[in-house]
């Protein structure tokens, strides 16, 4: 648990439907996400944005996992949000892996359907939970 939120970085060899997903900013908007994805699909990447899932190595507490990710994915945002892999699932998104371009190994996509549309941007964001301070930035 960490940030008074109830989430575990449960320590796998991958991430499960319980393992925390961060992404930095407030983002209130649907709009902006919406977008944010747009922008993905014009730079050739596809209709994705991106996200960090946190998986805890053995012996990490919860707290030292999110703070590893976040400074590992030089998340420069003072907040962010942070949701569950299995409620993007949920949400009918898929999350795939992307370490292109030196990522680190927590940076995944969030797929959306073509086209994208606000409908799609806003069960993204009902996905996270309130914005909580990014903890590289404590």
């Amino acid at each position: 648990m960490f940030a008074g939120l109830q989430y575990s970085c449960t320590v796998a060899a991958k991430p499960t439907r319980e393992s925390p997903v961060v992404r930095g900013g407030l983002f209130p908007e649907a709009a902006n996400i919406l977008i944010a994805v747009e922008d993905s699909i014009e730079n050739n990447w596809g209709p994705v944005i991106s996200v960090h899932v946190v998986v805890a190595k053995a012996g990490e507490s919860d707290e030292r996992a999110l703070k590893r990710v976040c400074v590992d994915a030089h998340i420069p945002n003072p907040k962010m949000r942070v949701t569950t892999l299995g409620r993007l699932l949920d949400a009918g998104f898929s999350v795939e892996l992307d370490t292109s371009d030196g990522q680190p190994d927590s940076h995944h996509n969030v797929v959306f359907a073509l086209p994208p549309d606000l409908e799609q941007a806003q069960a993204f964001v009902q996905c996270f939970d309130d914005p909580i301070p990014n903890p590289a930035k404590e």
